[in-house]
């Protein structure tokens, strides 16, 4: 029979053995986990401010000649001469090139010949008969006159013989005849006479000097269609191209030349709608020539007003002239770099260029605002999105106006951060780097 003692330690190595049974087989508990921190967004800020900002705008523009042509004959011909070469400086009016036109200078000719016969003819009706003339017509009036008289007194001397039958009835006829023809013929001379001495009609010199008229016009029109057959330079400028030699057949409005202005440019620079608004009467432009150290100041001088469709921008010109500062410097077809000084935005609400986040919903700046208070009792501060209108900028700062709601001067938009800011998203502001390295 087993001692007493042995049944004690049986009995305390079951419950040690059930003990580390349970203990093993129990299920696994759940550690409670730790509370997660609230989501904060890293940011820094700057304040809105007012004041006035001077923009300006770097753009790139293109020299153009204020004139340039392309020169051509008006009528079909061959080319007699050439005077200019390229390369060559012409004044305005010079003959640069010529065609053939011998029947043009015969039609010339033919013109100036009837002119000159029309003018005689007007001045032969204009001075009337000659005095010789006249003295000529006076004298026959003089002797129709005498016929007349003598044939009338034949006819009175037969009629006393016709009465006492001596003079037959036919021979008396025939003195009467002789009578009347005697009468017209003192008729006729007085009034050529007449006709002499009152000189030629109105109406004779009035036909006269219209074909004088008529015939200048000729010549006119023939001295104009001879002048098509020069080509003559519209104004000074040099000879860009030649495009024929001596001898080509050229039909009309074929080139011949091209000349170019080069006393008279113009700058011609492509402005943006953004900035186009801000152009005014003062308006200046600063002219630089790449790869050279000088430059210039000019005016803007016009300003298209309507914007390229494709671009959408707005071409703003300024004119250069003989001694103007600068022109010496460009040429056409040249880039010069422009840099526009705009027109000044008084009172405007200021803020840092990289606080604009541009999105396909436009432009918005992230305001710093006070939100609800947090577990400890203090309020944080939460992102609020504002859309803006960015009138211009200058110099890393760009001048807005709010869309919704408003900016006030002193507030604080996020300067770095704004690109993942939300609507109520919690910030943890940070020292700006180079506020921090001060601080330092």
């Amino acid at each position: 029979m087993p001692a007493p003692g042995s049944w004690i330690a049986v009995a305390l190595g079951l419950g040690a053995l059930a003990l580390a049974g349970w203990f093993l087989t129990r299920p696994d508990e759940e550690p409670s986990p730790a509370p997660r921190p609230p989501f904060l967004l890293p940011v820094t800020l700057a304040e809105v401010e007012q004041g006035e900002l001077r923009p300006r705008a770097q753009l790139t523009a293109t020299v153009r000649a204020a004139r340039r042509a392309r020169l051509a004959f008006e009528l079909d011909g061959t080319v007699r001469e050439l005077m200019a070469e390229e390369a060559q400086r012409v004044e305005g009016g010079a003959v640069l090139a010529r065609l053939d036109r011998v029947d043009e200078e015969l039609e010339l000719a033919a013109a100036e010949a009837a002119l000159a016969l029309a003018q005689r003819e007007e001045a032969l009706l204009e001075a009337g008969e000659r005095d010789e003339e006249k003295r000529r017509l006076a004298a026959v009036l003089e002797s129709a006159r005498a016929e007349e008289e003598l044939a009338r007194s034949e006819v009175a001397r037969a009629e006393k013989l016709f009465e006492s039958r001596v003079v037959s009835e036919s021979e008396q006829d025939r003195r009467v005849s002789e009578l009347r023809v005697a009468e017209k013929r003192r008729a006729a001379a007085e009034e050529q006479l007449a006709r002499a001495e009152a000189g030629t009609r109105p109406e004779d010199l009035a036909i006269a000097a219209a074909r004088v008229d008529q015939a200048r016009v000729r010549l006119a029109t023939t001295r104009h269609e001879l002048a098509k057959n020069e080509l003559r330079a519209p104004w000074s400028g040099s000879v860009l191209a030649r495009y024929v030699s001596v001898g080509a057949y050229v039909a009309s409005g074929d080139p011949v030349f091209e000349l170019v202005d080069l006393e008279h440019l113009e700058i011609h620079v492509d402005v943006p709608a953004r900035l186009a608004t801000r152009l005014g009467a003062s308006s200046r432009a600063h002219v630089r020539v790449p790869g050279l150290r000088q430059g210039f100041e000019t005016a803007l001088d016009a300003l298209v007003p309507a914007a390229d469709e494709a671009a959408r921008s707005f071409r703003a010109i300024a004119r250069l002239g003989p001694g103007d500062d600068g022109q010496a410097l460009l040429s056409p077809g040249m880039f010069v770099d422009l840099e526009l000084v705009l027109e000044p935005v008084p009172g405007a609400l200021l803020v840092p260029s990289d606080c604009i986040v541009y999105s396909e919903l436009g432009a918005r700046v992230v305001r710093a605002v006070e939100g609800p208070p947090g577990p400890d009792g203090a309020a944080g501060l939460v992102a609020e999105l504002v859309p803006v209108r960015v009138v211009s900028e200058e110099g890393g700062r760009s001048a807005v106006e709010a869309l919704e709601g408003a900016l006030v001067p002193g507030e604080r938009v996020l300067l770095t951060g704004a690109d993942g800011a939300f609507p109520g998203v919690a910030l943890l502001v940070r020292e700006p780097a180079a506020a921090a390295g001060a601080a330092r």
